[in-house]
């Protein structure tokens, strides 16, 4: 039975009022859109640098030494995860939680995390061993064991972030990790300006993160001073176990398929389907830094007494998200071509088809059901939920991969982040934590409206020309969105956010 027109669900009354408080919350909502601000723009100057380096690299190496290079940093990154076992969310909620033992809380961070570093560092020495010791590549061996260093020293970094995330000082951590950024991209262009080799690409890095690590230690030390609690550890190991699994398998699942290509082909399809990859890992960062801003806020709250304030987050969020990813999806959908030889150049063309099929998994990316489970503390549900979908993506990688090589790998994407968001989903939907009807309205238009605009560029605006075709489509595509998915509470929250 359906109510009258006329009367108001109860449940839309409390999400109205939740609206309407949010919106008389200056503080709160303009502490979090400042902090995405930052975290956002951090974000982006930090994939920006990283993608200027991958395209000076791609164009100054031939294919094969690109190849060999983007192998050996994609195999030091795969290992460089196990450093970063969700110590940092554990040190987040530690210090939020438990304010009085900060010091212990971080002292036990940096105890786990150092041994970590040095574990996971050997079992990348061991696994490159193995792998290409036995081709006698012995240059990627040397290669990826200077990268591990800067894969797992720029992990080790990242824990310093976290303190200043626990306290919302996402101001601080950006402007450092931009300049950290910066010098990366700096160090690259005076290699490659002296003739320099993928050697000394990667020492310059090593150097650039040893001396960071050694600067954050002393500060440390002196602002905190390291003070070490057993109890306080067994208590940081409890909650680190299930944050850790699951951080681990996270990070597996978009770092599997670069070290697998090549090690199941040849390092020349590695620097391929790099370049592919390259552009949906690179937008990771955004959904993610959504919830990294989000998630401190969350902790703050009671899951069961802010139930509608979960729903109204995830219905605001979830709308943004869909938009945006539909949008990227769909831009790199309809002209890899372009992007491919314009950023690359006409000997990377083999990366078009990965990127066009791999464009299909990007809504699915922008998926914030994960951090809306992780502020409620249901970690544990979360690591099934991650194991489950590890064992498909494994899978589906070494089958797919064996038959079809990169296209393979790009097919494994789509299905792994699928099944991913329809493990979450189940999970919220079986235990009536969120509604999805708002949002599935959303995403069926923003669906609707991303074919029409294949359609519109294949058969009414196909004159081949970027610059012709790019802001018709952009145009397009905004102008529907702001027809049939935009409403008027939209207008008012950006109001609200930047006018008192």
């Amino acid at each position: 039975m359906t109510l009258p027109s006329n009367i108001i669900h109860p449940d839309l009354i409390l999400y109205n009022i939740y609206s309407a408080d949010i919106l008389k919350m200056p503080n709160t909502k303009r502490t979090i859109f400042f902090n995405t601000a930052f975290v956002i723009s951090d974000t982006i100057i930090n994939k920006m640098a990283f993608f200027v380096i991958n395209i000076i690299i791609a164009r100054y190496f031939t294919d094969y030494k690109f190849g060999e290079y983007a192998t050996a940093l994609g195999f030091a990154t795969f290992f460089a995860m196990f450093s970063d076992i969700g110590i940092n969310t554990t040190l987040v909620r530690m210090i939020i939680k438990d304010p009085a033992h900060e010091k212990e809380h971080i002292t036990n961070a940096f105890v786990i995390k150092t041994l970590l570093a040095v574990i996971s560092y050997i079992a990348l020495g061991i696994g490159v061993y193995f792998v290409y010791y036995n081709r006698n590549e012995i240059s990627i061996v040397y290669l990826t064991l200077i990268f591990g260093i800067v894969r797992v020293g720029n992990d080790y970094m990242s824990t310093f972030y976290a303190i200043f995330s626990a306290h919302d000082k996402f101001k601080n951590s950006s402007i450092i990790n931009s300049f950290f950024s910066i010098l990366f991209l700096s160090a690259t262009f005076l290699v490659v300006f002296w003739g320099g080799t993928y050697f000394h690409i990667a020492f310059s890095r090593m150097f650039i993160v040893l001396a960071f690590i050694t600067a954050f230690l002393v500060y440390l030390n002196f602002k905190y001073h390291f003070r070490f609690s057993f109890i306080k550890f067994k208590e940081f190991l409890y909650h680190a176990f299930f944050f850790g699994l699951g951080s681990v398998i996270l990070n597996a699942l978009y770092r599997l398929n670069v070290m697998l290509v090549p090690a199941m082909t040849i390092p020349l399809y590695g620097g391929f389907f790099s370049n592919s990859f390259i552009f949906y890992s690179s937008l990771v960062f955004i959904p993610s830094n959504l919830g990294r801003v989000l998630i401190s806020h969350l902790y703050k709250n009671n899951a069961e007494d802010s139930r509608h304030k979960y729903q109204f987050i995830y219905d605001t969020y979830a709308k943004l998200l869909t938009v945006l990813s539909f949008f990227a999806g769909l831009i790199i959908y309809l002209f890899a071509d372009e992007i491919i030889l314009i950023i690359y150049g006409a000997k990377y063309l083999p990366s078009v088809q990965p990127l066009k099929i791999i464009a299909f998994a990007i809504p699915a990316l922008f998926n914030i059901s994960g951090h809306i489970l992780r502020g409620m503390d249901k970690q544990k549900e979360i690591t099934k939920i991650l194991i489950y979908t590890l064992a498909v993506n494994l899978a589906s990688n070494i089958i797919l991969i064996h038959f079809f090589s990169m296209i393979g790998a790009a097919i494994a994407v789509i299905i792994t982040q699928y099944f991913l968001n329809f493990q979450y989903y189940l999970y919220l939907k079986k235990n009536n934590i969120l509604s999805f009807k708002k949002t599935g309205s959303v995403v069926f238009k923003t669906f609707a409206i991303s074919a029409f605009c294949v359609l519109a560029k294949t058969y009414m605006i196909n004159v081949h020309l970027l610059y012709v075709e790019l802001p018709i489509i952009t145009i397009t595509f905004f102008i529907f969105i702001f027809l049939f998915i935009a409403e008027k509470k939209d207008f008012n929250m950006v109001k609200k956010i930047f006018i008192k």
